[in-house]
């Protein structure tokens, strides 16, 4: 089911249809292993690696469909694409050229207005590359920048066993997969009103005083740099997540007798200790969008809570 685009006649902007029709290709490996196993120390592993492609096949009688992420609705629109011959989670958008700091680059840098940043290069100014070379940056300038889905993932599981104690853990990890981190679109409005901004963004904000060889933009005319979807949006969300640590001690077999019970066992198990990531804010394993758009896309981070790192303490007591 897809939320299509219908003409402006029709008095409506999308209806949801059934239509279109993808494929999914893709490898699986499991391996489990008893690495070690003899009276006072057993080693047991359980690892999985896989990957997947999918294609769009038909999307009824049109080639491609846009969706909008709705990260900022007034201005992100036809973001998302999908496209007969192309995988899904692929987003459009101008590529960010770093900013002009000075007079020479200002004169040949293409002329922005065709996405409403002012018409006339100043220093300070975001620059967008002008991919067809016209000299003028609109929407035929925007290109795929972003592909949410991963080139692989997989879990690595450990136990450990000597005497008594036991010790186990779980590793995750995907690789490849962009986040859209909107984020950044709330927090870069420097110079307006009374908008916070993040502190490494202001240190190297332009300035013609005090840092004219900044490398992110000045003033932020009419905030119009947060509502431009560009690549400075985009991140690496490749992560390795741990996703529990727990350490158990058996009580002796005569402790267990005296209390007539089949087995009692301590343990302590952390969830979610340590995530190793490039990503900058909380957490790549995110989707705030939802709808036709959050299936097709996915991977926007726009103020998603992080997840607990949890303690327990427990016994376990069988009869």
């Amino acid at each position: 089911m897809l939320d299509v685009q219908l003409p402006l006649s029709s008095g409506y902007e999308t209806a949801l249809k059934n239509i279109g029709s993808f494929s999914n290709k893709g490898f699986e490996l499991t391996v489990n292993s008893i690495n070690i196993d003899n009276n006072d120390f057993k080693w047991r592993s359980d690892f999985t690696f896989s990957f997947n492609r999918n294609k769009v096949l038909d999307l009824g009688d049109k080639d491609e469909f846009y969706f909008d992420a709705n990260v900022f609705p007034s201005k992100f629109n036809n973001e998302i694409l999908i496209r007969v011959g192309q995988s899904t989670g692929i987003y459009y958008g101008y590529i960010e050229d770093q900013i002009i700091n000075n007079q020479t680059e200002a004169a040949n840098s293409p002329i922005q207005v065709g996405v409403g940043i002012p018409d006339i290069n100043n220093n300070g100014q975001v620059k967008i590359y002008d991919v067809n070379g016209d000299g003028l940056i609109n929407s035929y300038d925007k290109v795929p920048i972003a592909n949410t889905n991963p080139n692989f993932i997989g879990g690595l599981n450990n136990e450990f066993t000597y005497k008594n104690f036991d010790f186990s853990f779980f590793l995750r990890f995907s690789y490849g997969n962009d986040v859209i981190n909107g984020n950044i679109g709330n927090l870069d409005k420097g110079n307006i009103n009374n908008w916070n901004i993040l502190k490494s963004m202001s240190d190297n904000s332009y300035s013609a005083a005090y840092n004219p060889t900044g490398t992110f933009h000045g003033e932020n005319t009419n905030g119009v740099y947060s509502s431009l979807f560009r690549s400075a949006y985009v991140e690496d969300g490749s992560f390795l997540k741990c996703d529990f640590i727990t350490l158990g001690y058996t009580m002796p077999k005569s402790v267990v007798e005296s209390l007539k019970a089949n087995k009692f066992r301590l343990f302590a198990r952390i969830n979610n200790p340590f995530m190793l990531t490039r990503y900058s804010w909380f957490d790549p394993e995110v989707n705030s969008i939802g709808g036709t758009a959050g299936r097709v896309g996915g991977g926007v981070d726009l103020g998603s809570y992080p997840r607990n790192t949890t303690i327990t303490l427990g016994l376990s007591l069988n009869f």
